[in-house]
């Protein structure tokens, strides 16, 4: 009976000593703070937005500053002067890429209570590059002539005018309101792993750059249905979402106001070969979107109010402009597994310091900027033009010092020989909250 006994009180025991980590970390609700890991992540965005713009076309002339211009005259006799055409453009943009996605999100969660929710909800689906879309115009117009050239623009036909790939950047999903509750549902495979359902209300906006003018697309409202899972450690929590969205929507008057003139260069008709320069004026007047949106996402979560911030100056050293400081693991001081890497440096020795204060102050070739009493981590030495130390809390001198709650700020210094001066150098800085 004692045989039988001890395994079950050892198993009994570690389950005590895993819920007493995770009540300590999810004992009451907490929010904690997401990122998103571009590096297994994806979105991929397909489908087609048209945006209808009413407006006008007019030549460039100018009697003053432009008299060599175009001269525009609605229909087909008479007239004479500059007068404007009536015309409407239907601009269509067709989507069909795969991002490299970045982003934020909070959440909430209670886990004796098996619920969640989500707040500041933001996704870059193309991250801070963009993208490129195909996009084409469809011009129509009233009948209208030129002169310089001399042309005739049949009007009542639809004029197709492919313009190939332009630019989508700033797209982004931001949430608009509150989500639902979600409910935590525990894996019945995999232990500490939730899964859930949850709805975020979020509006897409982006820009497009159309004929060397960027025209914005939203706000589009519309509500995101995710899935996900949460796998749960000491020192944070690893959600898995995923959506697959299909936005139908038509939206008049999407952006209030009117814009222009701007240049639109316009291939004559009859006859043709030549160019006429005109000017357009107008207003969208409705946008109509058929898009799917497949969201495919990893996020990181620390317990919120563990932020980390870089600041101060990193002045050129002899192989570069300077050292930046970055950061890699978590600023969980449980997880400890916190690692410092600044570059670019040269191989030579260096160490990381941490201290209580944010400061600049020009020191040997560049600029201390951690102040108060500071504490030197052990001597490395660089290689590969990148110093790196993983920072152990429960060594000296970090132990006892970088708890939870506290503040600390992380520099590198280097020697530098070759750049001559004071022979040594420093990185940017680090401010780094620390959480359970």
């Amino acid at each position: 009976q004692l045989c039988r006994f001890i395994p079950l009180a050892t198993f009994l025991l570690h389950t005590m000593i895993y819920s007493l980590l995770l009540s300590s970390l999810l004992g009451s609700p907490q929010d904690f703070d997401f990122t998103i890991q571009p590096n297994l992540s994806s979105v991929d965005l397909s489908g087609a937005v048209t945006t209808l713009i009413d407006g006008e076309l007019i030549g460039d002339y100018d009697a003053t500053t432009n008299p060599g211009g175009t001269l525009t005259l609605p229909g087909l006799f008479g007239g004479s002067g500059n007068l404007p055409a009536a015309c409407s453009f239907d601009v269509q943009i067709t989507l069909a890429t795969v991002g490299v996605p970045e982003g934020s999100f909070q959440m909430a969660l209670d886990l004796p209570g098996l619920a969640l929710d989500v707040s500041d909800f933001q996704l870059q689906p193309f991250g801070t590059v963009g993208t490129t879309v195909d996009l084409s115009v469809v011009l129509n117009f009233e009948t209208f002539r030129t002169f310089s050239p001399d042309s005739l623009f049949f009007g009542g036909i639809p004029l197709p005018i492919p313009l190939g790939t332009v630019s989508q950047t700033d797209t982004v999903f931001t949430q608009s309101g509150a989500s639902t509750l979600g409910a935590l549902v525990p894996d019945a495979v995999i232990a500490d792993r939730y899964n859930f359902v949850v709805t975020v209300p979020v509006d897409l906006n982006a820009n497009i750059d159309l004929f060397g003018n960027v025209f914005p697309i939203g706000p589009i409202p519309f509500t995101y249905a995710i899935a996900g899972s949460l796998d749960l450690t000491a020192g944070g929590v690893t959600a898995v979402l995923s959506a697959d969205q299909n936005i139908n929507e038509n939206i008049p008057n999407p952006v209030p106001g009117s814009f222009g003139p701007l240049p639109l260069p316009l291939p004559t008709i009859l006859p043709p070969g030549g160019t006429a320069s005109l000017l357009f004026s107008g207003a969208v007047t409705s946008l109509d979107l058929l898009v799917d949106v497949d969201v495919d996402v990893v996020a990181d979560g620390v317990p919120a109010g563990c932020a980390t911030e870089i600041y101060c100056t990193a002045a050129p050293n002899s192989v570069g402009s300077g050292a930046s400081i970055s950061l890699a693991g978590s600023t969980s001081v449980s997880a400890n597994d916190l690692s410092l890497s600044a570059g670019p440096v040269p191989n030579q020795p260096g160490i990381f310091y941490f201290g209580p204060n944010q400061i600049e102050a020009p020191f040997g070739n560049g600029f201390r900027c951690v102040g108060g009493a500071v504490k030197r981590l052990p001597v490395v030495f660089a290689t590969g033009g990148t110093i790196d130390f993983s920072v152990d809390n429960t060594q000296f001198p970090a132990s006892g010092s970088l708890i939870a709650g506290s503040t600390w700020n992380f520099q590198a210094w280097y020697r530098d020989p070759a750049a001559g001066g004071s022979s040594f150098n420093l990185s940017d800085a680090a401010s780094v909250e620390f959480c359970p």
